[in-house]
């Protein structure tokens, strides 16, 4: 199954576009780079630390992973950590991704990622119920699941063209029409919670 190494950036006040172009800039210096997808979080939960900057790279493979990891350059260690110098917190996860997005428009400016934590011992019913869903969309989101951190945890990104289109999309699941799905998912989750964020850069051929 295809993986996402995620990275999150946390800049300290007042260096958030300064921690951004040097992100961007990384991705043009190293050829390792330019498989990743980087966007900008323009609105957050109050109980995420805060606003950050995104860089996601996709791996086919667990084997591409590993070879990623073992062939990190010095320099590139070196770029990476004057970059967390300008930055309060960075995190990092791997995400193993359970169902592709489908239906994505082709230029995507913003991505709605929505986190799902499910009651305990519920995740898989939880899972099934958001496949089942998801099979009736057009624009069908991309579903992950962490491999590390909490174990109730479900990850889906869906991609949009405009900021238009994200308004009507939650305004369709807010509306009476969407009512059973909300109780259910109620019903299996403890929480769930969503981040709106810019497409800044996407992945190069």
């Amino acid at each position: 199954m295809p993986l996402v190494f995620q990275n999150l950036y946390y800049p300290k006040l007042g260096q958030y576009s300064e921690v951004l172009q040097d992100i961007l800039k990384l991705k043009d210096d190293f050829s390792e780079l330019k498989s990743t997808n980087i966007s900008s979080s323009i609105a957050m939960p109050p109980l995420m630390s805060g606003r950050h900057i995104a860089v996601n790279g996709v791996f086919q493979t667990p084997e591409e992973v590993e070879d990623f990891w073992d062939n990190v350059s010095p320099k590139l260690t070196k770029s990476i950590a004057e970059i967390h110098s300008k930055c309060t917190d960075m995190k990092r996860n791997l995400l193993l991704i359970n169902e592709m997005p489908e239906g994505a428009p082709d230029n995507p400016k913003f991505i709605a990622r929505r986190i799902f934590i499910a009651k305990r011992g519920k995740r898989d019913s939880l899972l099934e119920y958001l496949k089942e869903g998801r099979a009736n969309q057009e624009n069908k989101p991309l579903v992950m699941i962490p491999l590390g951190g909490d174990t109730d945890v479900i990850r889906m990104s869906l991609y949009f063209a405009s900021l238009s289109d994200v308004v009507n999309a939650y305004e369709r699941t807010i509306g009476p029409d969407n009512s059973g799905v909300r109780a259910k998912i109620a019903d299996l989750t403890e929480k769930s919670y969503i981040s709106l964020h810019r497409v800044i850069s996407r992945a190069q051929n």
